[in-house]
């Protein structure tokens, strides 16, 4: 009953755009606690028809792009690649504070899903290698400048 409650509740992308640059939805900025205090600018999808929606049909993204998700409450919501034709990293989070990363996920059927470790309330989506190339961490904090 749980896998199929979190299949229906969090479904990972499948956007109507094709390019990051057309889309409508709210814009911030998180600036991650590593040395060279990195930024990237992620997309807010902070409702359940916006975490459906997510990255799908988005052509690409810039090397500092993303999107973040922000749930209600700490919980073990699944993601998928549903539409997404590139690799992406996903940093999972509790609060403000990075508690895993998977990174390299490649496009793959909708079928295989990704969870996180522990429960979490926000995951930021970035391309993949953003992590590596960043040094981001386990562990390491970051600021959402706006929610």
């Amino acid at each position: 009953m749980k896998f199929y409650w979190l299949l229906s509740f969090v479904w990972l992308t499948g956007c109507t755009v094709t390019t990051a640059d057309s889309f409508t939805q709210a814009q911030t900025t998180i600036q991650f606690s590593n040395a060279a205090q990195t930024q990237v600018q992620v997309y807010v999808a902070d409702t359940p028809a916006e975490w459906k929606i997510g990255l799908g049909n988005i052509a690409s993204l810039g090397a500092t792009e993303g999107m973040v998700f922000i749930f209600p409450t700490p919980g073990e919501y699944s993601f998928w690649m549903k539409e997404v034709e590139y690799p992406l990293d996903l940093i999972w989070l509790l609060d403000d504070t990075i508690v895993a990363i998977t990174p390299h996920i490649q496009p793959q059927p909708q079928t295989t899903l990704y969870y996180p470790p522990t429960p979490v309330n926000q995951v930021i989506e970035v391309p993949a290698g953003f992590i590596a190339e960043h040094d981001i961490t386990v562990e390491q904090g970051l600021t959402i400048m706006a929610k």
